[in-house]
């Protein structure tokens, strides 16, 4: 379990290791998911290319070619996206290997083992993030291996950092609500217990790293409340979650309130996690830096040809590596990183809604193919859509993960929990 959980983590926060920098962890993972796939094809042993896979390769290549015309169209060099149905495949693969091994640790695959496992994961990386400011050896100690950041803003895990980290916890804690509201209708007081505290954990220290994580904050409490308002027999058990709620924070406030006093780096990055209720308390007023920054990067095109077909660039063309030396680019086209801004700067609104619809596909066949879960997936790709309103990152990823489980060993599961519950 320790492994695999670590293998997750190498799938979901890919890094590059300091004595292998030309390849990610999640690369390595596609590359043995996908002579993995090979065997179990001809083996039979549970691997198939179905006709969803077909459908979304389909789409993801729509996305690709439009990138490429756009690319084409306007003679740039910028060929982010284009192999975007590549990179499908490649998130697929590795995905494909993390299924495979808890198929094979815990007998079937399932959407709750899933779950649990990611949770896990990021609850891992948010310890890890804090212990790297609390515990300077166990930082030199990792350096060995990952190249930590050197920005002191905010806390980064391995892996774990900035907005694409902030998309990935947002999405978990939407899991973690589901399955809370599912099992709080038990006598299971441990299971809720611990959902609940990986809950508080990544909310508190995921804001921390990313304050995106807090459009899964909401999310998930709006969907707590939708489910306490439904006529369903089968809800939430609130008195349950307010009171473990209550117990957990007793114990863990006078711990945040010491270290906000002794230590001023943990207030630093408590005060960046939390800009915007810090600044309501002493000023009246909700004010975030990000936000004021964000609010001029709102650059809409001025061409209608940029409507249309974008520009071809999605990062700026005077910093980008032009001749694939390795030097990182490091600006924005049009200096704007909002997700929706630079997807039609650079493959105009065909391009954009092609992206939105092939999102859309993706839910939906997680959606048709886990009818239990069809409100989880659905609120995960509004969750993607809201992000994009920020930055422009897709949490496809995310979706992966699922795809490769099949409907009938998912059921197969969860029959089997269901007739434990009741003896």
């Amino acid at each position: 379990m320790v492994l695999i959980t670590i293998l997750t983590s190498f799938y979901f926060f890919p890094f590059k290791f300091t004595f292998l920098p030309v390849i990610n962890t999640k690369n390595i993972m596609a590359g043995i998911g996908l002579c993995l796939w090979g065997i179990q094809l001809a083996y039979k042993q549970g691997a198939k290319i179905n006709r969803d896979f077909l459908q979304l390769t389909l789409w993801a290549g729509a996305v690709s070619l439009l990138c490429f015309l756009a690319v084409v169209i306007n003679d740039t060099n910028d060929y982010t996206y284009v192999t975007y149905v590549l990179s499908m495949w490649i998130w697929v693969s590795a995905a494909n290997l993390v299924v495979s091994l808890i198929k094979k640790l815990h007998k079937q695959a399932s959407v709750e083992l899933v779950v649990n496992y990611l949770a896990v994961v990021c609850v891992a990386q948010c310890l890890i993030a804090l212990a790297f400011d609390l515990m300077p050896h166990f930082r030199y100690w990792v350096s060995w291996f990952y190249n930590i950041g050197t920005r002191q803003e905010r806390l980064e895990g391995i892996g774990a950092g900035l907005d694409v980290a902030g998309s990935r916890f947002a999405a978990v804690l939407i899991m973690i609500v589901f399955q809370m509201a599912k099992i709080s209708i038990s006598n299971s007081i441990r299971n809720v217990g611990l959902y609940l505290s990986a809950f508080i954990v990544i909310s508190v220290i995921g804001n921390m790293i990313s304050r995106t994580t807090t459009v899964g904050v909401v999310l998930g409490i709006m969907y707590l409340l939708y489910a306490k308002m439904q006529s369903s027999e089968v809800k939430p058990n609130f008195r349950k979650i307010f009171s473990l709620l209550i117990g957990i924070l007793f114990l863990v406030i006078p711990l945040i309130v010491f270290e906000y006093q002794m230590n001023p780096l943990f207030q630093q990055h408590l005060r960046f996690g939390f800009e915007g209720f810090f600044s309501l308390i002493e000023t009246g007023k909700w004010q975030v830096h990000s936000n004021d920054i964000l609010k001029d990067m709102y650059v809409f095109p001025e061409r209608l040809k940029t409507w249309f077909i974008g520009d071809g660039y999605l990062n700026d063309p005077y910093e980008f590596d032009t001749y694939y030396i390795g030097i990182d680019w490091k600006g924005y086209y049009q200096n704007t990183d909002v997700g929706y801004l630079r997807f039609i700067f650079y493959f105009g609104i065909f391009g954009l809604l092609a992206f939105g619809i092939y999102m859309c596909k993706v839910a939906k066949v997680c959606m048709k193919r886990f009818t239990n879960y069809r409100l989880m997936f659905l609120l995960i790709l509004l969750l993607n859509f809201a992000i994009w309103f920020k930055v422009s990152t897709d949490i496809f990823l995310v979706f992966a993960l699922f795809l490769c489980i099949s409907e009938e060993e998912n059921n197969t599961y969860e029959q089997h929990i269901l007739s434990d519950e009741s003896a």
